[in-house]
This record gives C-alpha cells, structure tokens and sequence, in this order.
C-alpha cells in the first residue's frame, strides 16, 4: 500500500481458485486460510493442485454428458482494508485476479484484465476526499471582502440610500401638492411650453377650464403643447385645438390639493358619476365641443360627417324612453358621439378593405373599445363614458367582447348605444355590403333579441320605430339651448 501521507493500515486477505464455464458453472478452492495483516506490505502464496481441477471438470462432464473442453481459471486474492489515512478514516476492498484458459492440453495466462497493473502486476487506486467549509469572498474595487462584510456594508449604505430617496420623493410630493405649476413640470414637463406674449390674454376667443386635469387631457389627445404664461402669482396655461383654445389659471398662494378639495366638494355620491353642467356656462360648452370635435374626427375618417350626432340623438330619445334621466343620461347621448372613437387607432386600409379581412384586421377591430377606454379614461370626467363605450359590443347572451358580461352585468348605456349603433350601420352601405333594408333591419333585431340584445330595450325602440319616434332630428346647440 503506497501513500505519500501518514496512513495506519490493517486489514485480512484471503487467496482462493475459481474455476468456471460460461454456463454458469463455478466451484471455489482456498488456497490461503483467512489472515489479519497489519502493515503496507505483505506476502501471500497457495499451491495449486491442477489435478485437483481436473477432477472437478471430469466429475461436471460425466454427470452433465456436456463435453465443453474450454473453461475458465482465476487465481482471486480478496483483502479487506481499514484504518486511517492522513487522519481520515476509510475501508476499502481490493480483488486483485489472475486469470487463466484451460483445456484438455494446457493451461493458458489469460491477458484481458481491468486491473491498472497488467495482467501479472494488478494494482488499484483510490481517492480519499476531505470536506472543508471556507468563508466565500468578493472581490470589490481590487480588494477581497468576506461575504459577510460585503453584506455589512452593503447594509450600511443600502439603508441610508434607501432612507434618502425616500426623502426625496417625499420633497417631491410634497412640492407638487404645494404648486400645481409644479406637478405639471414634473409630470407633463415635456409638452410645456413657456411664452411671455402677454397678448394672449388681451383675446376673448378662449374658453375657461375649470382645473389643471381637464387641460392635460386635451393636450395628450394628439400630443398638443401646453403654453405657460407666468403673471405675477398666477399661472396662465393655454391649449390649442383645431376647434377651441381652452385656458386654466393658477394661483401661485394657492396648493394643488386645495384646488382639487374645492373640486371635489360638490361631489357626495359615492359612485363616481359625470356632473351635469349648467348649458348656459363656458366649462360646458367647451366639454362638448372638445368631445363633438372627437366625433367629428372619426366620422371624416369612416364614412360621412354627421353620423356620431345622428346616433347620439337616437341612443338620447331611447334613453329618454327607458326613463333614464340626470347626469346618466348625458353620459348616454356623450357616450354615443364618441362610441367609434377607437376606431382612430386602427389603420384606413382596414376600415375601408373591400375584401375579407384576415384574423389579425379582424382583431384590430375587435380592440377597439379597447383604444376608446385608454384614451378617456385617463381624465375622471370621461370614466362613465369609457365604460359604457368599452362595453358597447358585450352580447346579452354572454358571448360578446371585450370581456364576456351577460344581461344587466352590460352597462344600461352600451345596451342601448349597440342596438342604436346596430340599426343605423344596418340601412347604410359599407365597402364591404350593401344597405340593409328597413324591413330587415327590423326582422334582424327581432331574431337577436335576447341573443345579441336586451329584449326589453328592443321592443322600446322597435315600438318607437313603428310609431314615427324613432325618426331623429338633428339640433344645433341653439336648438338645445331654446
């Protein structure tokens, strides 16, 4: 046994023969009693009678009458090996084998053997692993630290850094709820625009918004400038559409959170709902004038002007006869004039296709509730007219989109808006079908009530239809007005 480390070794060793066929067959001789050793070094030897072998293949082939005439020989030396080596303990087990060919003739060294040594030389070699845990280091700005440190340190400067900008954003809220001049260069700095035309103000041709939020929503419609003209300690801010130019004022000794609190004082409900506004006063007229400039928008791109004011009227009139009354019923009529406004994020080539359209046109349609909730509902006002929007293509058997509802879960609003939407698109030519008559327009709402529609809603607006209240009129806002 060789070993370059300190190794107490002890042990027994046994030498026997074995003598096989490849059937099977195999006895076993001792040709070494069982023996302790104590050392790296012993010597063993055993007699081999081959006589004696002989006679135990003579006895096999008499009594089996199998004449095989090749077997197998192996000198089998079994040591068992224990003790200690540099301090760790082990057992091991070695069987060193010489192997021979016998036949009737003679006896042959066999040279196939899985010892490293050879054949005549057999050895083996083993490894002893020694488990040892060390400290894991991390090797920081050329220095070596102890995970442990590193986790120290990283302590130390983690929680004051955490505590600083916790700091910070704290002194950033803190000033934008002081100055809404400064929640709006914070968060819409890139569409403001400082000017110093004073002029600006001297002009009537402008309508009054009643906060900060209203004005933001404009401008992010179409990405639009926000000019900040500062006087004194108040704040002008102007947006600019192709229809209006709406302005807000500020005042500088006033906080953001006072100007929202007085907003929200007259709102008491619980449900978030669009306040009414006196028709008579700038806020209102510039409400829907933004919201008909949408409208507008839409109807040049689809098929004709004059559409979103027609089906706002009739969704309203049917409303009305559902007995729908107060600020839901403005955001109805509201609602109505803006139901395709999501249509303006899908390409024209789509909208006008005269063909099939494929899976994916198909879904760009199909998303665009989708598109009309993003752009309204980021300002509060506009949130009831989104969802009665999103909702307008719900079925009231369950299986409409966007998100499956079924019967009253629908929006009263976007039932009434899809069946007055249905009945209109129906008796118009589209570039992929031709105009619908009355008749089937009327037998198709009929055959979809309680499927696509709610049955009651229709048989309200069918039974307009038939008696001439379904017939819309278009009006001014002088004609509102009176």
């Amino acid at each position: 046994f060789i070993s370059a480390h300190p190794a107490e070794i002890n042990g027994n060793y046994q030498l026997f023969a074995r003598i096989s066929d490849h059937a099977g067959w195999k006895r076993t001789l001792a040709l070494s009693p069982k023996t302790a050793f104590s050392d790296r070094i012993f010597t063993v030897s055993g007699r081999l009678d081959l006589d004696e072998i002989q006679g135990f293949i003579d006895t096999l082939e008499r009594e089996t009458g199998v004449q095989r005439g090749q077997y197998s020989l192996s000198i089998v030396n079994d040591i068992r090996v224990s003790g200690t080596l540099d301090g760790i303990a082990f057992e091991e087990q070695f069987n060193p084998t010489v192997n021979f060919e016998i036949n009737a003739l003679e006896v042959q060294l066999s040279q196939a053997t899985e010892s490293e040594g050879g054949a005549l030389q057999p050895s083996s070699s083993s490894v002893l692993s020694r488990q040892s845990l060390e400290e894991n280091s991390l090797g920081i700005f050329g220095m070596d630290l102890s995970v442990y440190l590193a986790r120290r340190i990283s302590l130390g400067v983690g929680i004051p850094a955490t505590v600083g900008l916790l700091f910070l954003l704290f002194h950033v809220y803190r000033n934008t709820e002081k100055s809404e001049l400064e929640r709006l260069r914070l968060w819409h700095g890139h569409i403001l625009v400082e000017t110093r035309d004073v002029r600006i103000l001297e002009t009537q041709q402008y309508s009054n918004l009643a906060n900060l939020e209203a004005l933001i929503t404009l401008a992010e419609q179409d990405q639009r400038i926000i000019l900040h003209l500062p006087d004194q300690e108040k704040h002008h801010f102007f947006v600019q559409t192709p229809e209006q130019l709406y302005h807000y004022e500020a005042d500088e000794n006033k906080s953001a959170q006072n100007m929202i609190d007085v907003h929200r004082q007259p709102k008491r409900q619980r449900v978030w709902r669009l306040p009414r506004f006196n028709r008579n006063t700038n806020m209102s007229l510039a409400y829907e004038h933004a919201l008909k400039g949408w409208a507008k928008a839409v109807d040049r791109k689809l098929y004709k002007e004059g559409e979103a004011d027609y089906l706002a009227e009739m969704a309203y009139k049917l409303a009305k006869r559902m007995n729908v009354r107060g600020s839901e019923l403005e955001n109805i009529r509201m609602a109505a004039y803006l139901h395709k406004i999501g249509l303006m994020d899908v390409p024209d080539e789509v909208l006008q296709k005269k063909k099939k359209l494929t899976e994916k046109e198909l879904e760009l349609i199909r998303n665009h509730p989708s598109y009309a909730r993003k752009q309204l509902d980021g300002a509060e006002l506009l949130r009831p007219i989104a969802e009665i929007v999103y909702y307008q293509h719900e079925r009231w058997d369950g299986s409409g989109y966007p998100e499956g509802l079924k019967g009253e879960e629908i929006p009263l609003g976007s039932r009434i808006i899809s069946i007055a939407n249905i009945w209109r698109s129906l008796q118009q030519k589209r570039p992929h079908r031709d105009a619908w008559t009355e008749d089937d327009a009327k037998k198709y709402l009929n055959e979809q009530s309680g499927k696509q529609f709610d049955p009651h809603i229709v048989g309200v607006f069918l039974a307009d239809i038939d008696v001439g209240v379904g017939d819309i009129e278009i009006f001014t806002e002088e004609d509102r007005d009176v």
